[in-house]
This record gives C-alpha cells, structure tokens and sequence, in this order.
C-alpha cells in the first residue's frame, strides 16, 4: 500500500486552509477550530488512503500533541489505546463488533 503524495498534499492543504484561512466562528475557541482543521484532514487522508490507516492515526494522533492542541496526556491515551487494540486482536476483535450507533 504504502505512501501516496496526492492525497496527503490534499489532505494537507484542506488542514492548512481551515487552520489559517477560514477565520473561527463565534463562540469556538481557537483550540477547538484547530482540531476540527486535523480531524478534517485526517478524515481526508483515511478517504484518499494516503497511507495506511494505522500509521496515519499515529501521525495524526502526534500531529494533536506537536501542535499543542489538546494536552499531551490526551495523546498518549490515544496512543496507549491505539497499541493494545494493535497488540491485542482479541480486543480489536471487540472493539470492532461493538454496534454502530444511528
């Protein structure tokens, strides 16, 4: 599968235009407009599949923590849940029949 440049330069530029260009709405803080930018772009990275959808959470998930966004403790969670449902497939087994919700 490996790295496709197209889609991350997309997925790229869509995080820098809501980052910088679109100014932020009334009643959001900064912070959470900037997180709205990366899960964006992260979503549009997972539908262009620019990498593989487990390297491209970690990138996203260290992209959260480089730009301060959201405290590094929140990272790491997501970083320690991320590897046990990779080291544990009995658990991603788990997570994965949960129901959708509607």
């Amino acid at each position: 599968m490996g790295f496709k440049p197209l889609p991350a330069a997309v997925a790229v530029a869509i995080a820098l235009i809501i980052w910088f260009v679109i100014p932020v709405p009334a009643g959001v803080t900064a912070n959470a407009w900037h997180l709205l930018a990366l899960f964006v772009a992260t979503i549009a990275a997972i539908i262009g599949k620019a990498m593989p959808i487990g390297a491209l959470s970690i990138v996203a998930i260290a992209l959260v923590a480089v730009t301060g966004v959201k405290s590094r403790f929140v990272c790491v969670a997501g970083g320690v849940i991320l590897i046990v449902l990779g080291v544990l497939p009995k658990m991603a087994a788990l997570v994965e029949s949960l129901p959708t919700v509607v």
